[in-house]
């Protein structure tokens, strides 16, 4: 009797219907988008279409200025002064990424998942943590710039314009590694926010500060079945576990402040007959465009991005007041 085995052929017989089923997935478990930390729009999806520049612009409304305003008088000579709105754009990239998979790689895929919507469940986590891990690495340079910036208006023999810019950015990090984690200085950093303090609502922080919080009976601690959502919350911030950042920081953020999209996941499977000697392999293809933007800032960097590379200093370079921007760093000891 003929042994016969599972292709990927027989998992997936319409390469279509397959890239549809990973779109389907793919916002359903995105961690970025449900806590609200990511948000599209119609300006990032113009980033999008394969054709054209990875290096494009982002475009933005520029908040209305309100230091000017008439003052109502009885005067009908008088004109009142009047001013317009303006937009302004970010630099950003489009990140073009691929993988494929063997048989035998699906195969753990599979037992993981269920033959049932395996590939395409395994397909779309992968794409998530990429997600994920794009946007960390974006924010651990956007970090390092900041550092950067304020270590040079404090070594050496800083320029006038150097110090200010340091006592800007000071506001962006608050805490020190010697001492215990304070919500005191979540809530202060968060103020200098000023009318945007109320929209920091997500963190990112280290299992292990996860887990202290969760093993404190008095903590204001939720879990995920208590908030009814996908994630836990410690004093109403919604909780992303991610190790980036070490022990000793995390990272608050507010609604809205990584701009993100993506392009339907295009899927190829690919028929390798002469590999394995001639026994034949396979090999299934995802392709994906996305831009996953830290808002508030400037793409310096290269035009085909490592991980390594969005973590560096001058990939970045901070384009918005300080009190703008959507992110705050707090540093603290060690959870345990």
């Amino acid at each position: 009797m003929a042994i016969v085995g599972t292709t990927i052929a027989d998992l997936v017989p319409s390469e279509k219907a397959m890239a549809s089923r990973v779109d389907l997935l793919l916002p359903a478990k995105n961690p970025l988008i449900n806590s609200g930390l990511a948000v599209g729009g119609p300006e990032v999806d113009a980033v999008l279409p394969e054709t054209g520049s990875r290096k494009q612009g982002l475009a933005f409304i520029e908040p209305l200025d309100t230091t000017k305003v008439n003052i109502s008088t009885d005067d009908i000579t008088q004109d009142g002064e009047s001013g317009k709105l303006t937009a302004d754009e970010f630099s950003v990239i489009r990140h073009e990424q691929n993988f494929a998979w063997g048989y035998a790689d699906l195969a753990r895929m599979i037992t993981a998942y269920g033959i049932e919507g395996g590939i395409s469940a395994g397909i779309s986590q992968y794409w998530n943590t990429r997600f994920q891990k794009t946007a960390v690495a974006s924010i651990k340079g956007v970090l390092a710039h900041i550092e950067a910036v304020i270590a040079a208006g404090t070594t050496g023999t800083p320029t006038a314009e150097q110090v200010a810019k340091k006592d800007e950015y000071l506001k962006l990090i608050a805490g020190a590694n010697n001492t215990a984690f304070s919500m005191t200085n979540v809530f202060k950093a968060a103020a200098t926010a000023e009318e945007y303090a109320d929209m920091f609502d997500t963190a990112i922080v280290h299992p292990n500060q996860y887990a202290k919080w969760q093993s404190e009976e008095s903590s204001s601690f939720l879990t995920p079945a208590q908030t009814g959502s996908q994630f836990a919350s410690y004093r109403g911030f919604k909780l992303i576990k991610d190790t980036s950042f070490g022990e000793q920081m995390t990272v608050f953020a507010r609604t809205g402040g990584i701009a993100f999209g993506a392009r339907g996941n295009e899927i190829e499977n690919e028929r390798l007959a002469n590999k394995g000697n001639g026994g034949g392999a396979n090999l299934l293809h995802s392709r994906q465009g996305f831009v996953c933007h830290i808002q508030g800032t400037n793409y310096a960097g290269a035009t085909a991005p490592t991980l390594d590379t969005l973590a560096l200093a001058a990939t970045w370079n901070l384009a918005v007041p300080a009190a703008q921007f959507g992110f705050r760093f707090i540093k603290h000891a060690k959870p345990f």
